[in-house]
């Protein structure tokens, strides 16, 4: 559920940027122009490559959000596409906006039947994206 707050702004997002709909050359897109949808696109397919190991893992309490996880994915590699040109601005300057921003899925890491957690517990801190949101409107409203 945390991880399903922490992405839904995205995906608002996504999916609002989506709708603008403006038609891509693919010359102005800089040589890894699609590495926004290919992240998405070999996230969908890890995630379809996992979801039986950690389906046994937990006794299939982990299939819904496998099912979830990989819905939101593939619509947004869907959605993703027609918001590309929106970036033609920068990739022409040579800031590659909507590419730095992804980690490479050959980067993740490979799978582990069992789980070590990072920190020990109780020293990870969990954001609360709804407080966020308000501080950075509150933050906007002040100017």
């Amino acid at each position: 559920m945390r991880l399903f707050l922490l992405l839904m702004p995205l995906s608002l997002s996504l999916s609002c940027l989506a709708s603008v709909g403006v038609a891509a050359e693919k010359q102005d897109h800089p040589e890894d122009w699609h590495c926004v949808t290919d992240h998405f696109s070999e996230a969908l397919e890890l995630n379809q490559e996992r979801k039986p190991l950690y389906a046994m893992l937990s006794n299939g309490e982990s299939e819904a959000i496998s099912d979830a996880l990989m819905t939101f994915e593939h619509q947004l590699t869907r959605n993703v596409a027609p918001t590309l040109p929106l970036a033609r601005y920068y990739w022409r300057a040579g800031v590659p906006v909507l590419c730095r921003e992804f980690v490479p899925i050959a980067e993740s890491p490979a799978f582990a039947d069992t789980f070590r957690a990072p920190l020990p517990e109780g020293k990870v801190k969990f954001a609360n994206p709804m407080k966020l949101m308000m501080k950075l409107e509150a933050s906007l409203m002040k100017g």
